[in-house]
């Protein structure tokens, strides 16, 4: 199963509302390809609305770590701002350290031409 990574917090409330239509326009194309893949992100964003619990990758780790552990493959949705997020960075790490296999989802790719 691909875990699907892309940043999430923003200043501006309609950036991460934005992320989170392409990081499940991302989830779509790979369940329309056949292929399981998961983004703790979404649970995240839905939890949080209405709700508002902690928006930090500390608050988020062990449960994104928990998806991690059942995933193969860490896939990054190269959207603005992912080479500053705290989480891709730390999921990449997480890659690293277990040496499962990493590439990098560019938003063109999803959409058909």
């Amino acid at each position: 199963m691909i875990y699907l990574a892309a940043p999430y917090n923003h200043s501006k409330f309609w950036v991460v509302e934005n992320r989170m239509r392409y990081v499940e326009r991302a989830l779509a194309y790979y369940a329309a390809a056949g292929v399981s893949a998961t983004s703790p992100l979404l649970m995240h964003h839905c939890l949080n609305t209405g709700i508002k619990l902690p928006s930090t990758f500390e608050f988020w780790e062990k449960l994104c770590a928990d998806y991690w552990a059942k995933c193969d493959a860490l896939v990054v949705l190269t959207l603005p701002g992912w080479k500053d997020s705290e989480g891709v960075r730390k999921e990449l790490s997480w890659a690293k350290r277990d040496n499962k296999p990493v590439s990098f989802l560019d938003v063109k790719e999803i959409y058909p031409r």
